[in-house]
């Protein structure tokens, strides 16, 4: 049976963080408590910081998602009263840049997503890619969901070394947070590096939906503020 899109709910953190490595361990420790105990939270990727990227907007973070079920799997007692949890997220926040929970999760997603992948994915270290996309108008931003969702569905069953997407649309975002109609980003996972450069069509190739998307970007392609590429070589996958 192919793979197919299935709706979520999903923390894509991005917390401006004083202390990265403390977070990032406090995070890999939580994480695999909570796919082990909570029945459902299927998995938690710990990226970490980006790999050099050029726009200091995205450096000085330390990046996470928590996949759910559903909203209810993670705002329910199953997660919210799950013992450590509410001591771990007093640790997380001290580590703060501004010591200011809004401020420092500025840029993080909280709100229902889409997830496609592969049967059978175990914990283990993995390659990720993270894209942040600013499309012309909400028009463009669907069309740029389906053309992700396409990809996805051509590129997680085919291919070895392709593990999982995860879409989120930033207009869905829940709470106080800064949200737009025109913000889309996804996140996607492969076995390594290697992997990530197959599925583009070789190192440093652009691949076919990145040539796709650009008519639908704000700058139709010619700014590079219009489309982020993390890359978070160091990504733990925690998964049941």
């Amino acid at each position: 049976m192919g793979q197919s899109w299935v709706e979520e709910f999903v923390i894509w953190g991005a917390f401006k963080c004083k202390d990265v490595p403390t977070a990032f361990d406090l995070a890999c420790t939580d994480a695999a408590i909570q796919v082990q105990k909570e029945p459902r939270a299927p998995r938690m990727a710990i990226m970490g910081t980006v790999a050099g990227h050029p726009n200091d907007h995205y450096n000085d973070r330390a990046y996470w998602l928590a996949e759910f079920e559903c909203m209810q799997a993670w705002a329910g007692p199953e997660h919210k009263e799950r013992e450590g949890n509410k001591e771990f997220m007093e640790k997380l926040l001290a580590t703060g840049m501004k010591g200011d929970q809004l401020q420092d999760m500025a840029g993080s997603y909280v709100g229902p997503a889409w997830h496609l992948g592969k049967p059978g994915v175990a914990t283990g270290d993995v390659f990720a890619v993270m894209y942040v996309a600013t499309t012309k108008d909400a028009d463009a931003a669907k069309q740029l969901i389906e053309l992700v969702k396409a990809d996805g569905l051509k590129s997680v069953g085919p291919e070895e070394g392709t593990l999982n997407y995860t879409l989120a649309y930033t207009t869905n975002m829940m709470g106080p947070l800064p949200k737009d109609d025109v913000t889309v980003q996804w996140y996607e996972v492969y076995k390594d590096i290697g992997a990530w450069n197959t599925h583009k069509g070789g190192e440093g190739a652009e691949s076919d939906l990145v040539k796709k998307m650009k008519p639908l970007l704000k700058s139709e392609g010619k700014d590079d503020n219009d489309m982020a590429v993390l890359q978070f070589p160091g990504t733990k996958l925690y998964a049941k």
